[in-house]
């Protein structure tokens, strides 16, 4: 490698660098953030996961299973055993 690719070489890192330095910046201060709609913040007020409100989303056919499920799994996850009906890892 000669001197004048070196050159070239430490040209197009620093091009590049700059380049990755613009777009984050541009991305923090220029990009705002999707707007939370009414709703939205009514049903999660803190960004919070609510199991209740995602089972009530499910069909009325699965919220059944699906409560059932979420409390066996939960049951174990406090006990320390894998819940019933799961692969032992």
């Amino acid at each position: 490698m000669n001197r004048n690719t070196l050159w070239i070489v430490l040209l197009l890192a620093s091009v590049l660098a700059n380049g990755v330095l613009a777009g984050v910046l541009i991305q923090r201060t220029g990009a705002p953030d999707a707007p939370i709609s009414a709703a939205q913040e009514r049903l999660n007020p803190a960004g919070r996961f609510h199991p209740r409100d995602f089972l009530s989303a499910l069909p009325h056919e699965r919220q059944g299973e699906a409560r059932e499920a979420l409390r066996a799994a939960l049951r174990a996850a406090w006990s320390g055993r894998p819940p019933r009906g799961s692969a032992a890892r």
